[in-house]
C-alpha cells in the first residue's frame, strides 16, 4: 500500500516511554490506511497497511496468533 504518513501522528505504547523500553513501534492511523515504523529509527521505511489488513492483524493478535510457546 502506498500511502505517506510524512505529517501523520504516531502513537507509541505508553510502556516505551516509561521504564526503558525500547523494542517497540510507532503507529499511525489515518484516512487512507495505518502506517507503522520502528521506534529506534523513525527515519527507516514506514510500512503502510489498509484498514482492513490492520484490524486482521490486531483481531490476530488478540486472539494470542503470534503469543511466543515455550
Amino acid at each position: 500500500m502506498k500511502t505517506h504518513f510524512k505529517d501523520a501522528e504516531f502513537k507509541t505504547p505508553q510502556a516505551c516511554s516509561t521504564g526503558g523500553v525500547f523494542n517497540c513501534v510507532a503507529v499511525a492511523i489515518t484516512p487512507q490506511g495505518v502506517g507503522v515504523r520502528d521506534t529506534k529509527d523513525p527515519t527507516k521505511k514506514t510500512l503502510g497497511f489498509s484498514h482492513e489488513e490492520w484490524r486482521q492483524f490486531v483481531d490476530a493478535a488478540k486472539q494470542g496468533q503470534f503469543d511466543i510457546k515455550s
